[in-house]
């Protein structure tokens, strides 16, 4: 399970400045469950994970969007920090009411829309967990 830290804003009236190239958003969802790796002894605590989240393809005559898991990123309890940032996405988020479908309902929060605070989400790999690459001490030290 996830948790959102920071709440996509999908109606943005910034979003033709700042998204030039493509129609994304971006948040940050941190890991409430552990995660851990199929082919090293890597596990990492529920909260020790950030994952980077880019939302597209809205609906607003569906009140749906897709988020894609774009960027994981891990500090272990000896305080080294892990990551996989690949150039595609590694998954996507999913509510915890209908796993495995990669539309989640999203709603009207003060003049913006966003995905449902109120609601819990999973966060579906695509492919298991194989490889996460070890970058060093992290300066920041557990999340």
């Amino acid at each position: 399970m996830i948790e959102f830290l920071s709440l996509p804003w999908l109606n943005s009236p910034q979003s033709h400045i700042a998204n030039t190239e493509h129609d994304y958003t971006f948040a940050i969802v941190t890991t409430v469950s552990p995660i851990s790796s199929t082919s090293s002894e890597h596990v990492f605590d529920g909260g020790d994970c950030r994952l980077g989240v880019r939302a597209s393809n809205l609906e607003k005559d569906k009140m749906v969007a897709t988020f894609d898991i774009v960027s994981l990123s891990c500090t272990d309890n000896a305080g080294y920090a892990y990551s996989i940032e690949p150039d595609y996405p590694i998954g996507y988020i999913s509510a915890l009411s209908t796993p495995g479908i990669n539309k989640v309902k999203i709603v009207g929060n003060d003049r913006y829309l966003t995905i449902d605070p109120e609601k819990n989400y999973y966060a579906q790999l695509y492919h298991p967990l194989e490889k996460i690459d070890k970058l060093g001490v992290s300066f920041v030290g557990r999340f």
